[in-house]
């Protein structure tokens, strides 16, 4: 009786209509592993069908499509794509640099889009891709997503996509009517949803709240922070000692190399799915410590999440000085160190790495363990890891 009952209240939620409007760009990740491509029909009709779709929906502003998929096989293909504006993201690689992974983290990239549209198999509490979507409806960005019991999608009609697109959390959306149309109402209108945006409520921290991107870092950014993204399968921590212990050692080890200034927060990504150590209820779900370290589920592709983490991150303190009433006086400084060995150099996660350091967030330092530098058991842990683990992104050059 309970399946019967929250399926039909599932099903009242997906059919109801909701009215938008937006002259924002929209950015459309298409997964030509879930939905291929149809051999017969041209790229170009299947862009002007995508774009015609988002304008009956509401969506106005400028449309930028990528295709993720191993269309290398078919040059012919991908060169029509490309004609079609439609961008080929090829991959070669599986596992990490599949669709599945590559789709969230290059939303995140594209974050200063207000829209999104998520063409792909839809796996409701299961995968990166569906908290990346959480995570950017969050942060006030419209995602569309495809009906999760869509099996294929008719990409030669653009009343199919509409048919099979919903927002994120329920409801159709429908184009927004005006009866008499008045720009400058609307310009005012659209201030005021931007506004909404910027507006954050500011309460007292609670410590024992799990920062997990969940929801914007915005109201605990200082104007200096320093972050730590930490590996704890390649990079263990102390056994038999507690979060806080934990916390204390990793900053006065910082402090006594000048990284100083600002909080400290720690995110530690375990692997929750092999049982891996700290992967326990009792650190994933409840927090009892005082200081800002949390340990975050990461399984066995924790640097997506952690790459995907930093992205949110970067859009938080990008946004920071625009919020209100977050008492910013200018764009925060944030000194980032990674501990990780995921991030083999010559890898696309590498550049990924080097970009957000160059481009997005203002430091980053990559320490890379080894057994030789890693010895938790040691009482000056992790002094031999800060002295010789770091490769690279320094943070004075």
């Amino acid at each position: 009786l309970s399946q019967v009952s929250n399926s039909l209240r599932r099903s009242m939620s997906e059919s109801k209509t909701i009215e938008c409007y937006s002259r924002d760009a929209t950015f459309v990740s298409w997964n030509m592993e879930d939905f291929p491509m149809p051999c017969n029909v041209d790229p170009h009709w299947i862009a002007d069908n995508i774009k015609e779709a988002l304008y009956k929906m509401g969506f106005n502003g400028e449309v930028e499509i990528a295709a993720y998929g191993d269309h290398k096989q078919d040059e012919k293909l991908e060169r029509k794509m490309v004609h079609a504006r439609i961008v080929p993201s090829s991959i070669h690689e599986r596992g990490d640099s599949s669709p599945a992974y590559r789709i969230p983290l290059e939303m995140i990239l594209n974050s200063s889009s207000s829209n999104f549209w998520v063409i792909a198999k839809q796996r409701p509490g299961q995968g990166e891709l569906h908290r990346v979507q959480e995570c950017l409806k969050a942060r006030n960005q419209t995602v569309l997503v495809v009906d999760d019991t869509a099996q294929e999608i008719d990409f030669d009609s653009e009343e199919s996509l509409v048919e099979c697109t919903r927002l994120l959390g329920g409801g159709k959306p429908i184009r927004k009517r005006f009866r008499n149309f008045d720009s400058k109402k609307l310009e005012m209108e659209e201030e005021e949803d931007l506004s909404k945006k910027l507006d954050l409520d500011l309460e007292e921290e609670d410590i024992y709240k799990i920062v997990n991107f969940s929801e914007p870092m915005i109201p605990h950014l200082k104007e200096v922070n320093r972050f730590i993204f930490w590996d704890v399968v390649d990079c263990p921590f102390p056994k038999c000692q507690n979060p806080d212990d934990i916390y204390h050692k990793i900053d006065k080890a910082l402090c006594d190399r000048g990284v100083v200034g600002g909080d400290l927060s720690i995110w530690a990504y375990v692997d929750d799915e092999n049982n891996g150590s700290w992967s326990s209820d009792e650190y994933l779900r409840q927090k009892t410590w005082k200081t800002r370290i949390y340990f975050l589920p990461g399984g066995a592709s924790r640097r997506n999440r952690m790459l995907n983490d930093m992205l949110l991150v970067a859009i938080d303190t990008r946004d920071a000085l625009f919020s209100r009433p977050v008492p910013l006086t200018r764009t925060p400084l944030t000194r980032t160190m990674v501990f990780s060995d995921q991030f083999k150099e010559g890898t696309y996660f590498f550049q990924m790495l080097r970009n957000l350091h160059h481009r997005i967030l203002n430091n980053i330092c990559l320490v890379t363990p080894t057994q030789h530098l890693n010895k938790p058991e040691r009482p000056e842990w992790p002094a031999l890891l800060l002295d010789e683990g770091p490769l690279f992104f320094h943070f004075m050059d």
